[in-house]
Formats: structure tokens, sequence, C-alpha cells
């Protein structure tokens, strides 16, 4: 693993401590620098990692702190209490042969509304 994604993963877990303090502003400066490392890098961050900041204010969501989830038909909804962006994530479930579908794969088949 190459030093700045390392650095890059060492400034995520700092920048989550901070929101947890109440620290937005500092916190928001080590989410950019992160992905700013990332970028030079030319890496990636682990796909927990990419989910785990708000992509319109740069805040760590933490949920009940920065970060309200919701279920609603079979749709995970996750939105930022900041800025209030939202993300919708398919939850996956088991398809008839056993295998499980991918959060984003379609069937082709038409879905009731």
């Amino acid at each position: 693993m190459s030093w700045l994604k390392e650095r890059a993963l060492e400034l995520m877990e700092e920048a989550r401590r901070l929101t947890l303090e109440g620290r937005y502003e500092l916190s928001r400066r080590y989410v950019r620098l992160a992905l700013l490392y990332v970028a030079k890098g030319r890496t990636r961050l682990p796909p927990d990692l990419r989910r785990a900041y708000c992509r319109r204010c740069m805040i760590p969501l933490i949920v009940g702190v920065t970060e309200s989830r919701r279920v609603k038909r079979k749709t995970l909804i996750r939105r930022c209490t900041l800025c209030g962006w939202v993300r919708r994530y398919e939850l996956r479930r088991e398809a008839k042969g056993g295998q499980e579908r991918g959060s984003k794969g379609h069937s082709g088949e038409e879905r009731p509304n």
C-alpha cells in the first residue's frame, strides 16, 4: 500500500473522531485532504470509506450524529443531517437461482409501482 493511501486512511479516521467532537470545519478539511491524497496516488478508497462521507458537504457520516438512515420498500435511504444530501441503495435480495443480486442490477422485467 502506498504511503498516500495509508495517510488518507488515517485522515479519514481522524475526521470521524473530530466530527464526534463537533469540529466540523477541521473534519471537512481532513476529508478533502484524504481524497486529494488518494487522487494523487492514483489509488482508491475501500468501499466502506467511499460511502463514509457526504458528497456535498464533505462531513463524515455517522449514524445519529450527521446521518439519518431509514429503510423504505427494500431501499436504504441515507440522509446527511447537515446539508440534506440523500443517497439511496437498493438492498440485496435472494434471486431464484440462489445467487445474490447486485445493488444496481436489473433483470429486464418491469416492476409494478
